[in-house]
């Protein structure tokens, strides 16, 4: 199982996201913490790597979404962080289905549907307004999880909770569609253009922030 790359740079991801958190003057201290929450994914197997760095690229387009859209230094740090801790939760989910190269069936969703919530378990105490966060981040799409959502825990509004929950989840979904898959032994790739239009496709309610991040170069149709 592997992704696409879209990410044009001579640094590596890891590098990437150093400099995005010393940019954002996040101390050394949740500095620490974020990775902690992180490593589980980077060092159990190759294939919960992949969704490692699946959660760094997430963090590091919804970093430059964050700037685009112009958001106060506390919306962009947790939006940010946010997109970097957005899927801990799967390092729960069996290897068998993170690493199926075949298009995920019932079953599979079944399996992955309780990772924002074991996320949210996690983050609550440590990051609360990160939690709020990454447990919305399913909750913009069709057959939306989890089905109750724990009453907000941090210091941010509702309105603005789902808003950053929002732009998480389109921002995952962008990284999502780069993923290879294996339809009879023959490796599936979708072009960039295809990519944006399944954008548009799938999430027709959130079609004008697509295209302005289209637009504003946050998200390309350029494979690398």
């Amino acid at each position: 199982m592997i992704f696409q790359n879209y990410i044009a740079s001579t640094r590596s991801l890891d590098e990437l996201v150093g400099a995005a958190f010393d940019g954002l003057r996040i101390d050394f201290v949740d500095q620490a913490r974020a990775m902690a929450f992180l490593a589980p994914l980077k060092h159990k197997s190759p294939i919960t790597f992949q969704f490692y760095e699946h959660c760094l690229r997430t963090g590091l387009v919804a970093l430059a979404a964050a700037t685009h859209l112009q958001m106060s230094r506390q919306s962009t740090v947790c939006l940010f962080l946010s997109g970097l801790l957005h899927d801990i939760g799967k390092d729960s989910v069996p290897l068998s289905v993170l690493g199926k190269m075949e298009p995920w069936v019932a079953e599979d969703y079944a399996a992955l549907r309780p990772h924002p919530m074991d996320a949210y378990r996690r983050l609550v105490d440590v990051f609360p307004d990160v939690a709020d966060v990454v447990v919305r981040h399913h909750r913009f799409q069709p057959h939306a999880y989890p089905d109750e959502l724990p009453p907000l825990s941090g210091a941010m509004e509702a309105g603005l909770v789902e808003s950053l929950a929002g732009v998480i989840s389109l921002v995952d979904l962008y990284d999502s569609l780069h993923r290879v898959h294996d339809r009879h032994h023959a490796p599936t790739r979708r072009t960039g253009e295809q990519i944006r239009q399944c954008m548009l496709e799938i999430r027709p309610e959130q079609a004008a922030l697509t295209r302005q991040f289209y637009e504003a170069g946050l998200f390309t149709t350029v494979l690398v």
